[in-house]
């Protein structure tokens, strides 16, 4: 069973999301800002992470920059409204290893989410 995080301030998103990835038997823990995100990634340690970029307080990239300096071994994927050039490459600089711009495809959503998770 694999433990995902899902931060995002879009509370009907974090439900949404949290029923499709436990129909595979995932363990998903949702955050609703970036305090609780950063509290959950060091209490679980999961394998996967999905945060959303525009929240109060600490953005997703920052969040990111966060967690990749854990030195944890985890998946990331940065979910955003914003489909512009600078955000794609402030991903790939954080090394993320998807950015998907909302709204999402469901069904692609969950096998982007089962692929990583089968690679890590």
């Amino acid at each position: 069973m694999s433990r995902i995080l899902i931060i995002d301030d879009d509370q009907a998103l974090l439900e949404m999301l949290r029923e499709v990835l436990e129909e595979s038997d995932n363990l998903v823990l949702l955050a609703s800002n970036a305090k609780q995100g950063l509290n959950l990634f060091e209490e679980t340690k999961p394998d996967l992470v999905v945060i959303d970029i525009i929240m109060p307080g600490l953005d997703g990239f920052e969040l990111l920059r966060r967690f990749k300096e854990s030195g944890q071994n985890f998946k990331s994927v940065v979910l955003t409204g914003l489909n512009d050039e600078r955000g794609r490459e402030q991903a790939e600089a954080l090394v993320a290893d998807q950015y998907l711009v909302k709204p999402i495809d469901l069904e692609k959503f969950k096998g982007i989410i089962q692929d990583l998770l089968q690679h890590s």
